[in-house]
């Protein structure tokens, strides 16, 4: 017990923090959102880190996103889809495209040069239904922003050996315990009940 006390007095308590800290749902500037996504998954990447590029990419000019309402029929009924097309702005693109980082950069080539033959607009159907395309570039994504973030640990490494410490010192404690039961001798049941 002493010995997880002293470890939770020195590494287990937060910071004292000198004002109260409100929530913000800012964007913070000095990082993508794939990279952001990258340090909340621990190193690893999920699919939306693409969807919230694309949308940054968005506000920042590069690309337009428009929404089209298609009517459609079946059978007898008629019904609205929804359509997503992503354009390029070329312009932008071709002046401020050294402001884009790598994957960015990537991103915009895998769409608009591979996927699209070298067009400017794009639909979200399109890139949906090129799964094995979009699948295997993703893979080269993910070691582009690995290497963008080079390597810079995402833990502090005097967590990761408290974690380990507290890990060892718990099952150092498991096993304690277990050896401490009273061996009883325990006999099956017999008879009626």
């Amino acid at each position: 017990i002493f010995v997880f006390i002293m470890i939770y007095q020195r590494y287990g308590k937060a910071h004292p923090v000198p004002f109260r800290g409100r929530i913000s749902s800012d964007i913070p500037e000095n990082i993508s959102p794939a990279m952001a996504n990258f340090i909340f998954t621990a190193g690893q990447l999920n699919a939306s880190a693409i969807l919230a590029t694309l949308i940054d990419l968005a506000s920042r000019g590069f690309l337009q996103i428009k929404e089209e309402v298609l009517q459609k029929k079946f059978l007898t009924f008629n019904y609205q889809k929804k359509q997503y097309r992503l354009i390029l702005n070329g312009e932008k693109f071709e002046k401020e495209h050294s402001q884009l980082l790598p994957h960015e950069e990537n991103l915009l080539s895998f769409l608009f040069n591979d996927l699209c033959q070298g067009g400017s607009e794009i639909f979200f159907d399109e890139i949906r239904n090129s799964r094995s395309k979009v699948r295997k570039w993703f893979l080269n994504w993910k070691k582009i922003i690995k290497q963008e973030w080079g390597g810079k640990p995402i833990y502090d490494k005097v967590s990761i050996k408290a974690t380990i410490a507290f890990a060892v010192i718990s099952l150092l404690i498991l096993i304690a315990g277990i050896l401490t039961l009273p061996g009883q001798n325990y006999q099956p049941l017999t008879g009626n009940f």
